[in-house]
This record gives structure tokens, sequence and C-alpha cells, in this order.
């Protein structure tokens, strides 16, 4: 049944990123939504990078495409990532602000069939989220996502892990800056 729904995880995300590469629906915000919502209003849009992840033998690349669309209804924002020189990779993030909490929480899935909660704060004009718990490889940890220097037309992202049983971080494992190519009303074309 686990291997069904990874299974399934999996197939969602091809088949979003398939519909998506023909015309995007960035939705709307709504305006009944948390006024923490609007801080991020310039993510909105289609982004190229070139990531970079720490391994153990050294540092390798891979070029990707990120989607970032309101979702939710306009309550909340997904964030879906296509990783295409890394054995194409996916990923989606998808957050939203919860006002009783005064927190952000999201969840995030990959093609691995990684799924993972977090939970966020926005400060000093960076989105951080924390995964806790079991993580990857079956390691008990902590992972920080952050984004930052976001802008009309890029932002930054990192992410640092915690290995619990070598109790040592890892900063900027992996990372990247996402340059804008595409924003809800204006065309990939227009940035070139």
């Amino acid at each position: 049944m686990k291997q069904f729904i990874n299974f399934l995880s999996c197939l969602l995300i091809l088949i979003q990123f398939t519909y998506s590469q023909n015309k995007i629906d960035y939705g709307k915000l709504d305006p009944k939504a948390p006024d923490e919502l609007k801080l991020l209003t310039n993510l909105i849009g289609k982004y190229r990078v070139k990531a970079f992840f720490k391994t153990k033998d050294g540092v390798s690349e891979s070029e990707a495409e990120i989607t970032i669309k309101y979702t939710l209804n306009g309550y909340g924002i997904s964030m879906l990532s296509h990783y295409w020189s890394n054995k194409d990779f996916y990923s989606e993030l998808f957050f939203n602000y919860n006002p009783k909490s005064g927190k952000w929480v999201g969840a995030s899935i990959n093609t691995l069939g990684n799924r993972k909660t977090v939970d966020g704060v926005f400060r000093n004009d960076s989105l951080i989220f924390t995964q806790e718990g079991m993580l990857f490889q079956g390691r008990r940890g902590e992972n920080k996502i952050i984004f930052y220097n976001i802008t009309p037309d890029s932002f930054s992202h990192s992410f640092d892990s915690y290995d619990a049983a070598k109790d040592e971080w890892t900063y900027g494992r992996f990372g990247f800056t996402a340059y804008k190519i595409e924003s809800p009303g204006i065309k990939e074309e227009d940035y070139e």
C-alpha cells in the first residue's frame, strides 16, 4: 500500500507538471487570505535555476525549472520544481499561513517518495521552514529550507541539514538563485 501511495504521489506531480507545460494558471490571491500571504506575491511565477548539491564526492550541479503559484483557492502557495539534469527529479512544496498559530505550515513531497511536513516563520525578509524528525536515509535530524533575497525578478534558496547521529550541521547542502522567466500576465518571451 505504501508503494502505491508513493507511486500515486509521483504520478500526480508528473501529471501536474506536464499540464503546466502547456498553460500555467498561477491562481489568484484571495482577498480574504491572511495579509502574511501578500508578503510572498513576488514569488509567483516561473523560474530557471542552476542548483548545486553537496555530495560525498564534492559538488554536483543541476538545471531546473520552478513554477510557483497560488493554490488552495488563493490561501496557499505551491512550488513545483523539476531538476532535469538530476535524473528527472521532481519535488513540490505546499504552504500557507495559519493565523491562529502565527506560523507558516506546509508539506513537501518528491519523486523519491519522501513526504515531510514543515513549519515556518517569516523573519528579516526571509521565509524559513523547518523539518524535524526522521529525515532522508532514515536518519534523525533537522532541515532548514530558506527563501531569501526575494525580489520581483529573483529569489535565493538554501537548504541546511543537521544530522543528529553525527551532531553536525551541513550549511548550504543544496541551493540556488532563481531567475524569473514568466509572471502572471507577462509571458516567457517578454523576459528574453
